[in-house]
């Protein structure tokens, strides 16, 4: 794993819990972070023939936030972008990674993980339109895993969050009618309604 780790996140306490190694170049096994988490084990899906490590929660494969700076040639100082106000706390996590090895001798990595909505959201906040390709990759990954995930998912879908919605999605987003319906719906209708009486307050 290169370097570059991620920064500001205290993790929560893990569950040391392993999972089958993956076969193949590259290979890792994941310790669940949260203790009532169902993971699978970490895995590699390819954007545009660039490995980008995922693991599966409740069905919805997750993305390691180094490894999709890497595919789209970002800087990783730009991984601070999931700090931003704005940016979903529930669109992260982190999760502790062994070697495929199994030597537990060093503590195990950490690991910066973004559902397919944190991903877009990422690259909303980064790059929207040179970035968009990773963003639609990362839902139809979703959907590929997860083809019946509700619409209100918040890990799959645009949702009306404390902030309202994001700036409009870049047009190969694979958000942009998402956006305009949550747009002119009668939710985001009532929080619009309901901030500029000051009954919601964003995020800090």
């Amino acid at each position: 794993m290169s370097g570059g780790k991620p920064l500001g996140l205290k993790p929560r306490s893990s569950t040391t819990v392993t999972t089958p190694v993956v076969e193949g170049p590259p290979s890792w096994r994941a310790i669940p972070d949260a203790s009532t988490a169902k993971w699978g084990e970490f895995r590699a899906l390819y954007f545009k023939g660039r490995p980008v490590r995922s693991v599966a929660l409740d069905g919805v494969p997750w993305f390691a936030l180094e490894d999709i700076c890497a595919a789209v040639d970002a800087d990783l100082r730009e991984m601070q972008a999931v700090h931003r106000t704005g940016f979903p706390e529930g669109a992260k996590t982190v999760a502790a990674e062994l070697p495929s090895d199994g030597d537990t001798r060093a503590p195990p990595d950490r690991t910066l993980l973004l559902s397919p909505i944190g991903v877009f959201y990422w690259t909303n906040l980064t790059a929207p339109w040179e970035r968009a390709g990773i963003a639609a990759w990362a839902k139809r990954e979703a959907l590929k895993a997860f083809p019946d995930a509700p619409p209100d998912n918040p890990h799959v879908f645009l949702t009306i969050t404390p902030e309202g919605l994001p700036d409009c999605p870049g047009k190969y987003s694979g958000r942009r009618a998402e956006y305009e319906d949550l747009r002119w719906s009668e939710a985001y209708a009532a929080w619009a309604s309901a901030k500029r009486r000051g009954m919601i307050h964003p995020t800090a």
